[in-house]
């Protein structure tokens, strides 16, 4: 399932929602988008709790 919102596109799966989201600096009322942060979960080894 997928929704258009102000946010833009929503996925909707196994309970979970996927959308893009982005990393920018501001200057008073104007913005530069940075970058486009990556969702996907990193290999980060073995861990230990």
């Amino acid at each position: 399932m997928s929704y258009e919102g102000p946010r833009g596109l929503l996925r909707l799966r196994d309970a979970h929602v996927r959308q893009r989201i982005y990393l920018a600096r501001a200057d008073g009322l104007d913005f530069d988008v940075l970058t486009e942060l990556d969702a996907r979960p990193r290999d980060t080894g073995p861990r230990s709790f």
